[in-house]
Protein backbone atom coordinates (compact mmCIF):
# COMPACT_ATOMS: atom_id res chain seq x y z
CA UNK A 1 0.00 0.00 0.00
CA UNK A 2 1.55 3.27 -1.11
CA UNK A 3 1.22 6.05 1.43
CA UNK A 4 3.07 8.96 -0.20
CA UNK A 5 2.19 12.34 1.31
CA UNK A 6 2.75 15.31 -1.03
CA UNK A 7 4.02 17.68 1.66
CA UNK A 8 5.75 19.93 -0.86
CA UNK A 9 2.33 21.23 -1.88
CA UNK A 10 0.65 21.43 1.47
CA UNK A 11 2.26 21.13 4.89
CA UNK A 12 -0.88 21.21 7.01
CA UNK A 13 -4.20 19.71 6.00
CA UNK A 14 -7.19 21.67 7.18
CA UNK A 15 -10.68 20.27 6.86
CA UNK A 16 -13.72 22.25 7.85
CA UNK A 17 -16.38 19.84 9.01
CA UNK A 18 -19.79 20.81 10.30
CA UNK A 19 -21.44 17.77 11.81
CA UNK A 20 -25.02 17.07 10.79
CA UNK A 21 -27.48 14.60 12.15
CA UNK A 22 -28.41 11.20 10.85
CA UNK A 23 -32.18 10.68 10.29
CA UNK A 24 -33.79 9.24 13.39
CA UNK A 25 -35.17 5.73 13.91
CA UNK A 26 -38.84 4.99 13.30
CA UNK A 27 -41.35 4.60 16.09
CA UNK A 28 -43.30 2.03 14.06
CA UNK A 29 -42.20 -0.09 11.11
CA UNK A 30 -43.77 0.79 7.75
CA UNK A 31 -44.98 -2.15 5.66
CA UNK A 32 -44.17 -2.20 1.94
CA UNK A 33 -47.22 -1.22 -0.11
CA UNK A 34 -46.65 -0.73 -3.83
CA UNK A 35 -50.12 0.79 -4.35
CA UNK A 36 -51.51 2.47 -1.22
CA UNK A 37 -54.57 3.59 -3.21
CA UNK A 38 -55.77 0.00 -3.32
CA UNK A 39 -57.16 -1.76 -0.28
CA UNK A 40 -54.82 -4.17 1.44
CA UNK A 41 -51.05 -4.44 1.09
CA UNK A 42 -49.76 -4.69 -2.47
CA UNK A 43 -46.36 -6.34 -3.03
CA UNK A 44 -45.51 -5.77 -6.69
CA UNK A 45 -41.98 -4.82 -7.77
CA UNK A 46 -41.95 -3.15 -11.18
CA UNK A 47 -40.41 0.34 -11.33
CA UNK A 48 -43.77 2.05 -10.78
CA UNK A 49 -44.49 -0.23 -7.83
CA UNK A 50 -41.10 0.40 -6.23
CA UNK A 51 -41.51 4.16 -6.63
CA UNK A 52 -45.02 3.99 -5.18
CA UNK A 53 -43.92 1.99 -2.14
CA UNK A 54 -41.09 4.36 -1.25
CA UNK A 55 -43.30 7.42 -1.82
CA UNK A 56 -45.93 5.95 0.50
CA UNK A 57 -43.23 5.26 3.10
CA UNK A 58 -42.16 8.91 2.95
CA UNK A 59 -45.68 10.06 3.86
CA UNK A 60 -45.95 7.58 6.74
CA UNK A 61 -42.49 8.47 8.07
CA UNK A 62 -43.38 12.17 8.05
CA UNK A 63 -46.39 11.41 10.23
CA UNK A 64 -44.11 9.87 12.87
CA UNK A 65 -42.01 13.01 13.24
CA UNK A 66 -42.41 16.79 13.29
CA UNK A 67 -42.78 17.07 9.51
CA UNK A 68 -45.52 18.42 7.31
CA UNK A 69 -46.68 16.34 4.34
CA UNK A 70 -44.17 16.15 1.45
CA UNK A 71 -41.22 17.22 3.61
CA UNK A 72 -39.27 14.17 2.47
CA UNK A 73 -38.52 14.62 -1.21
CA UNK A 74 -39.98 12.00 -3.52
CA UNK A 75 -37.84 10.65 -6.32
CA UNK A 76 -38.46 8.87 -9.63
CA UNK A 77 -37.38 5.42 -10.70
CA UNK A 78 -35.70 4.95 -14.11
CA UNK A 79 -37.80 3.50 -16.90
CA UNK A 80 -38.13 -0.29 -16.67
CA UNK A 81 -35.67 -1.06 -19.49
CA UNK A 82 -32.96 1.14 -17.95
CA UNK A 83 -33.57 -0.32 -14.49
CA UNK A 84 -33.35 -3.87 -15.80
CA UNK A 85 -30.05 -3.05 -17.51
CA UNK A 86 -28.41 -1.82 -14.29
CA UNK A 87 -26.11 -4.10 -12.33
CA UNK A 88 -27.30 -5.24 -8.91
CA UNK A 89 -24.68 -3.10 -7.16
CA UNK A 90 -25.71 0.03 -9.06
CA UNK A 91 -29.38 -0.62 -8.22
CA UNK A 92 -28.48 -0.76 -4.52
CA UNK A 93 -26.44 2.43 -4.88
CA UNK A 94 -29.28 4.22 -6.70
CA UNK A 95 -31.91 3.37 -4.08
CA UNK A 96 -29.69 4.22 -1.12
CA UNK A 97 -28.54 7.51 -2.59
CA UNK A 98 -32.04 8.63 -3.55
CA UNK A 99 -33.20 7.94 0.00
CA UNK A 100 -30.17 9.73 1.49
CA UNK A 101 -30.71 12.82 -0.70
CA UNK A 102 -34.46 12.86 -0.07
CA UNK A 103 -33.93 13.96 3.56
CA UNK A 104 -31.44 16.75 2.88
CA UNK A 105 -32.15 19.81 5.03
CA UNK A 106 -34.72 18.12 7.28
CA UNK A 107 -34.44 18.51 11.05
CA UNK A 108 -35.75 15.52 13.00
CA UNK A 109 -36.29 17.73 16.06
CA UNK A 110 -33.78 15.82 18.19
CA UNK A 111 -31.42 18.73 18.77
CA UNK A 112 -28.72 17.73 16.28
CA UNK A 113 -29.61 20.08 13.42
CA UNK A 114 -30.49 19.38 9.78
CA UNK A 115 -29.61 16.32 7.74
CA UNK A 116 -26.97 16.98 5.09
CA UNK A 117 -28.40 14.49 2.58
CA UNK A 118 -25.06 13.48 1.05
CA UNK A 119 -25.01 10.44 -1.26
CA UNK A 120 -22.38 7.69 -1.34
CA UNK A 121 -19.62 8.25 -3.91
CA UNK A 122 -19.98 4.87 -5.58
CA UNK A 123 -19.29 1.13 -5.66
CA UNK A 124 -15.66 0.24 -4.90
CA UNK A 125 -14.23 -3.00 -6.31
CA UNK A 126 -12.20 -4.10 -3.27
CA UNK A 127 -15.01 -3.78 -0.71
CA UNK A 128 -17.36 -5.34 -3.26
CA UNK A 129 -15.14 -8.43 -3.62
CA UNK A 130 -14.79 -8.73 0.17
CA UNK A 131 -18.55 -8.51 0.72
CA UNK A 132 -19.24 -11.20 -1.88
CA UNK A 133 -16.59 -13.52 -0.49
CA UNK A 134 -17.96 -13.05 3.01
CA UNK A 135 -21.57 -13.98 2.20
CA UNK A 136 -20.42 -16.91 0.06
CA UNK A 137 -18.64 -18.25 3.12
CA UNK A 138 -21.64 -17.62 5.40
CA UNK A 139 -23.91 -19.58 3.10
CA UNK A 140 -21.41 -22.40 2.66
CA UNK A 141 -20.83 -22.78 6.40
CA UNK A 142 -24.43 -22.23 7.48
CA UNK A 143 -23.54 -19.37 9.81
CA UNK A 144 -24.78 -15.81 10.37
CA UNK A 145 -21.90 -14.10 12.19
CA UNK A 146 -20.87 -10.67 10.90
CA UNK A 147 -18.32 -9.91 13.58
CA UNK A 148 -15.27 -10.54 11.40
CA UNK A 149 -16.21 -8.51 8.32
CA UNK A 150 -14.57 -5.33 9.62
CA UNK A 151 -11.44 -7.38 10.24
CA UNK A 152 -11.49 -8.51 6.60
CA UNK A 153 -11.69 -4.88 5.46
CA UNK A 154 -8.86 -3.83 7.74
CA UNK A 155 -6.70 -6.73 6.53
CA UNK A 156 -6.98 -5.60 2.90
CA UNK A 157 -4.00 -3.31 2.27
CA UNK A 158 -5.83 -1.46 -0.53
CA UNK A 159 -8.70 -0.17 1.62
CA UNK A 160 -7.53 -1.11 5.14
CA UNK A 161 -4.09 -1.49 6.70
CA UNK A 162 -2.30 -2.41 9.89
CA UNK A 163 -2.98 1.01 11.45
CA UNK A 164 -6.80 0.76 11.31
CA UNK A 165 -8.68 0.97 14.60
CA UNK A 166 -11.84 2.54 16.05
CA UNK A 167 -10.27 5.98 16.45
CA UNK A 168 -11.88 8.61 14.24
CA UNK A 169 -9.72 10.39 11.66
CA UNK A 170 -6.77 9.67 9.38
CA UNK A 171 -4.19 7.26 10.79
CA UNK A 172 -0.86 5.99 9.54
CA UNK A 173 -1.16 2.85 7.42
CA UNK A 174 -4.94 2.80 7.11
CA UNK A 175 -6.87 3.59 3.93
CA UNK A 176 -10.20 4.36 5.56
CA UNK A 177 -11.52 6.57 8.35
CA UNK A 178 -14.87 5.04 9.24
CA UNK A 179 -16.46 1.59 9.14
CA UNK A 180 -19.99 0.80 10.30
CA UNK A 181 -20.37 -0.87 13.69
CA UNK A 182 -21.41 -4.05 11.90
CA UNK A 183 -21.99 -5.00 8.29
CA UNK A 184 -25.61 -5.60 7.38
CA UNK A 185 -27.10 -8.98 6.63
CA UNK A 186 -30.58 -9.99 5.58
CA UNK A 187 -31.89 -13.49 4.92
CA UNK A 188 -35.01 -14.21 2.89
CA UNK A 189 -35.95 -17.80 3.87
CA UNK A 190 -38.13 -19.99 1.70
CA UNK A 191 -39.21 -23.57 2.09
CA UNK A 192 -39.62 -24.03 -1.64
CA UNK A 193 -37.06 -24.97 -4.25
CA UNK A 194 -35.04 -22.37 -6.12
CA UNK A 195 -31.50 -22.99 -4.98
CA UNK A 196 -29.30 -20.38 -6.73
CA UNK A 197 -31.99 -17.92 -7.79
CA UNK A 198 -32.19 -14.58 -6.06
CA UNK A 199 -35.48 -13.21 -4.88
CA UNK A 200 -37.15 -10.95 -7.46
CA UNK A 201 -36.16 -7.27 -7.08
CA UNK A 202 -33.97 -8.17 -4.14
CA UNK A 203 -32.46 -4.67 -4.21
CA UNK A 204 -35.77 -2.89 -3.55
CA UNK A 205 -36.92 -5.50 -1.02
CA UNK A 206 -33.67 -5.28 0.91
CA UNK A 207 -33.24 -1.50 0.97
CA UNK A 208 -36.89 -0.99 1.89
CA UNK A 209 -36.66 -3.47 4.76
CA UNK A 210 -33.41 -1.95 6.03
CA UNK A 211 -34.96 1.54 6.02
CA UNK A 212 -38.57 0.94 7.01
CA UNK A 213 -38.88 -2.60 8.35
CA UNK A 214 -37.37 -1.85 11.76
CA UNK A 215 -38.31 0.53 14.57
CA UNK A 216 -37.28 1.51 18.07
CA UNK A 217 -38.80 -1.71 19.35
CA UNK A 218 -36.54 -3.86 17.17
CA UNK A 219 -33.12 -3.52 15.57
CA UNK A 220 -32.86 -0.14 13.87
CA UNK A 221 -29.13 -0.27 13.12
CA UNK A 222 -29.66 -1.00 9.44
CA UNK A 223 -31.58 2.26 8.90
CA UNK A 224 -28.89 4.25 10.67
CA UNK A 225 -26.19 2.62 8.56
CA UNK A 226 -27.97 3.34 5.26
CA UNK A 227 -28.70 6.98 6.15
CA UNK A 228 -25.56 7.75 8.19
CA UNK A 229 -24.28 11.30 7.66
CA UNK A 230 -21.56 13.18 9.56
CA UNK A 231 -22.92 12.25 12.94
CA UNK A 232 -24.06 9.05 14.61
CA UNK A 233 -27.42 8.92 16.30
CA UNK A 234 -25.52 8.25 19.52
CA UNK A 235 -22.12 9.63 20.55
CA UNK A 236 -19.74 6.84 21.53
CA UNK A 237 -16.11 7.24 22.58
CA UNK A 238 -14.91 4.03 20.93
CA UNK A 239 -17.22 4.04 17.91
CA UNK A 240 -16.36 6.77 15.42
CA UNK A 241 -18.52 9.41 13.84
CA UNK A 242 -19.80 9.12 10.29
CA UNK A 243 -18.36 10.48 7.07
CA UNK A 244 -15.90 13.35 7.00
CA UNK A 245 -16.42 14.41 3.33
CA UNK A 246 -12.71 14.89 2.62
CA UNK A 247 -12.28 12.50 -0.31
CA UNK A 248 -12.80 13.61 -3.89
CA UNK A 249 -15.35 16.28 -4.62
CA UNK A 250 -17.48 18.04 -2.05
CA UNK A 251 -20.97 16.69 -1.45
CA UNK A 252 -20.60 12.90 -1.58
CA UNK A 253 -18.60 10.50 0.56
CA UNK A 254 -18.19 6.79 1.14
CA UNK A 255 -17.67 3.69 -0.99
CA UNK A 256 -19.98 0.69 -0.84
CA UNK A 257 -19.82 -2.98 -1.77
CA UNK A 258 -22.67 -5.49 -2.03
CA UNK A 259 -22.52 -9.25 -1.58
CA UNK A 260 -25.43 -11.62 -2.31
CA UNK A 261 -25.33 -15.39 -1.88
CA UNK A 262 -28.39 -17.54 -2.65
CA UNK A 263 -29.10 -21.21 -2.09
CA UNK A 264 -30.14 -23.82 0.47
CA UNK A 265 -29.35 -23.03 4.10
CA UNK A 266 -28.49 -25.52 6.83
CA UNK A 267 -27.67 -24.00 10.19
CA UNK A 268 -24.58 -25.42 11.87
CA UNK A 269 -25.78 -24.28 15.29
CA UNK A 270 -29.58 -24.27 15.55
CA UNK A 271 -30.44 -27.09 13.16
CA UNK A 272 -32.74 -24.89 11.05
CA UNK A 273 -32.82 -25.65 7.33
CA UNK A 274 -34.39 -23.83 4.38
CA UNK A 275 -34.64 -24.83 0.76
CA UNK A 276 -33.60 -21.32 -0.22
CA UNK A 277 -32.24 -18.18 1.42
CA UNK A 278 -30.64 -14.96 0.19
CA UNK A 279 -27.80 -13.50 2.17
CA UNK A 280 -27.37 -9.79 1.45
CA UNK A 281 -24.40 -7.89 2.82
CA UNK A 282 -23.66 -4.16 2.60
CA UNK A 283 -20.10 -3.11 3.29
CA UNK A 284 -18.87 0.45 3.17
CA UNK A 285 -15.97 2.60 4.26
CA UNK A 286 -15.02 6.27 4.41
CA UNK A 287 -11.96 6.78 2.13
CA UNK A 288 -9.12 9.13 2.99
CA UNK A 289 -7.88 11.86 0.61
CA UNK A 290 -5.99 10.51 -2.39
CA UNK A 291 -3.02 12.71 -1.48
CA UNK A 292 -2.19 10.10 1.19
CA UNK A 293 -1.42 7.55 -1.52
CA UNK A 294 -4.39 5.16 -1.26
CA UNK A 295 -5.82 4.08 -4.61
CA UNK A 296 -9.47 3.08 -4.87
CA UNK A 297 -11.28 1.45 -7.78
CA UNK A 298 -14.76 2.93 -8.25
CA UNK A 299 -16.58 0.63 -10.67
CA UNK A 300 -19.76 2.73 -10.86
CA UNK A 301 -18.10 6.10 -11.55
CA UNK A 302 -17.73 7.51 -15.09
CA UNK A 303 -14.23 7.45 -16.53
CA UNK A 304 -12.15 10.64 -16.48
CA UNK A 305 -11.95 12.69 -19.69
CA UNK A 306 -8.55 12.90 -21.39
CA UNK A 307 -8.30 16.67 -21.06
CA UNK A 308 -10.11 19.42 -19.15
CA UNK A 309 -9.94 23.19 -19.64
CA UNK A 310 -11.44 25.18 -16.76
CA UNK A 311 -11.99 28.87 -16.07
CA UNK A 312 -13.90 29.85 -12.94
CA UNK A 313 -14.11 33.12 -11.02
CA UNK A 314 -14.21 31.92 -8.34
CA UNK A 315 -13.56 28.19 -8.31
CA UNK A 316 -15.89 26.16 -6.13
CA UNK A 317 -14.36 23.80 -3.57
CA UNK A 318 -13.62 20.38 -5.03
CA UNK A 319 -11.42 18.29 -7.32
CA UNK A 320 -10.81 18.78 -11.05
CA UNK A 321 -9.08 15.84 -12.74
CA UNK A 322 -8.28 14.43 -16.15
CA UNK A 323 -6.34 11.52 -17.60
CA UNK A 324 -3.75 13.64 -19.44
CA UNK A 325 -4.01 17.42 -19.04
CA UNK A 326 -5.76 20.02 -16.93
CA UNK A 327 -5.53 23.60 -18.26
CA UNK A 328 -6.78 26.22 -15.83
CA UNK A 329 -7.33 29.91 -15.39
CA UNK A 330 -9.43 31.70 -12.83
CA UNK A 331 -9.45 32.50 -9.13
CA UNK A 332 -9.34 30.41 -5.93
CA UNK A 333 -10.88 32.57 -3.17
CA UNK A 334 -9.43 33.02 0.32
CA UNK A 335 -11.79 30.39 1.71
CA UNK A 336 -11.31 28.04 -1.24
CA UNK A 337 -10.04 24.46 -1.25
CA UNK A 338 -9.31 23.32 -4.82
CA UNK A 339 -7.41 20.30 -6.14
CA UNK A 340 -6.32 19.63 -9.74
CA UNK A 341 -4.98 16.26 -10.81
CA UNK A 342 -3.81 14.67 -14.04
CA UNK A 343 -1.44 11.95 -15.23
CA UNK A 344 0.80 14.15 -17.39
CA UNK A 345 0.32 17.91 -17.11
CA UNK A 346 -1.38 20.68 -15.13
CA UNK A 347 -1.04 23.96 -17.00
CA UNK A 348 -1.90 27.17 -15.14
CA UNK A 349 -2.64 30.25 -17.21
CA UNK A 350 -0.73 33.42 -16.13
CA UNK A 351 -4.01 34.90 -14.87
CA UNK A 352 -4.63 31.93 -12.55
CA UNK A 353 -4.65 33.25 -8.98
CA UNK A 354 -4.95 31.86 -5.45
CA UNK A 355 -6.03 34.41 -2.84
CA UNK A 356 -4.24 34.59 0.51
CA UNK A 357 -5.72 31.88 2.73
CA UNK A 358 -6.94 29.78 -0.18
CA UNK A 359 -5.69 26.20 -0.53
CA UNK A 360 -4.72 24.82 -3.92
CA UNK A 361 -3.30 21.35 -4.71
CA UNK A 362 -1.78 20.25 -8.02
CA UNK A 363 -0.97 16.53 -8.37
CA UNK A 364 0.69 14.72 -11.24
CA UNK A 365 -1.04 11.46 -10.52
CA UNK A 366 -3.49 8.97 -11.98
CA UNK A 367 -7.13 9.82 -12.46
CA UNK A 368 -9.53 7.09 -11.41
CA UNK A 369 -12.95 8.48 -12.21
CA UNK A 370 -14.88 11.64 -12.94
CA UNK A 371 -16.03 13.45 -9.83
CA UNK A 372 -19.40 15.17 -9.71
Amino acid sequence: MQRTIYSILLLIFIFSTGFTQTPDTLETAIIYDSDPNMSGIQNNYGVADIEGAFTNAHRLEEAQFCFSTNSINDWSMPVQADWDAMSIDVKFLFLMNEERKARGGLDYCNGFGPVKGSPFTGVEMNIDVLAQSYVDNLLMTGTKSLSAFADDVNADNRIGGTGCNLVQGIRNDCCHEHLPRAALSLRWPYNTAGSGIQTIEIEARTIYTWLYGNSNGTSAGSRETILLQDDDLEIRASDPFGFSDNYGDTGDEGFIGIGIASGPYNSTTGGTSYAHVDYVLLGYFDPIPESYGCSYNCTSCPACPNTISVNSIPFQDGVIQAQNTVTAQGFVPSSGYVTMKSEDCIELNPVFEVASGGIFHAYIDGCYFTLD
